[in-house]
């Protein structure tokens, strides 16, 4: 099942959700038509894996991140913060154009894209939390916020800049750093009207 669903990710992230076909998938993963059915009976039921994996995938890389981060400087949390989501690229690729391509009236992806995105913001809380326990809540949504920009930024360019990869993750990873370890005196809330 494993082979079905990682090729699955591969032709969704290469191609619109609507030009994949089952007849792809099994022909990718190298499994026979019939036991692609046997596992998966549409492709609703393989996209709706898929993006149950893309939010068990951002669940362990956050909980890894915020169990490591009170014994590690900011700057090694926010270097592994920036290397854990880049390594979810496929997947977020895969994620980002289900989330768009399939229909609300499917409730398994619904739920699977709303738990995504809760997901993405708790970990983000988990990991600011982890980093100063102290941090007033105003501040830690503010911070969850501009996290999750940048965090979504890497995923989107680190596709875009294969090439650059490694040097693009550790200037985001730097980046961050830099934000995370800001007191949170220096900052302040977005107000009501940003």
């Amino acid at each position: 099942m494993a082979a079905i669903v990682a090729a699955a990710v591969e032709l969704f992230a290469e191609r619109e959700y609507s030009a994949v076909t089952m007849t792809e998938i099994a022909d990718r993963s190298g499994t026979a038509i019939g036991s692609l059915y046997r596992f998966f009976p549409t492709k609703e039921h393989v996209a709706d894996t898929i993006l149950e994996r893309f939010g068990d995938a951002i669940d362990e890389a956050f909980d890894i991140c915020a169990a490591n981060a009170p014994a590690q400087p900011v700057e090694q949390t926010a270097s592994e913060l920036v290397a854990r989501i880049a390594a979810l690229g496929p997947y977020r690729t895969a994620g980002s154009a289900l989330a768009d391509a399939l229909d609300r009236a499917d409730e398994p992806a619904t739920k699977a894209i709303e738990r995504i995105r809760a997901s993405m913001r708790g970990g983000i809380r988990r990991v600011l939390h982890a980093i100063d326990p102290d941090l007033p809540t105003d501040m830690v949504e503010t911070r969850t916020l501009a996290v999750l920009v940048v965090l979504k930024a890497t995923g989107v360019h680190m596709q875009r800049y294969p090439d650059e990869r490694d040097r693009l993750e550790a200037e985001l990873g730097r980046m961050l750093s830099l934000y995370l370890a800001q007191p949170a005196t220096l900052t302040r809330p977005l107000s009501p009207e940003a």
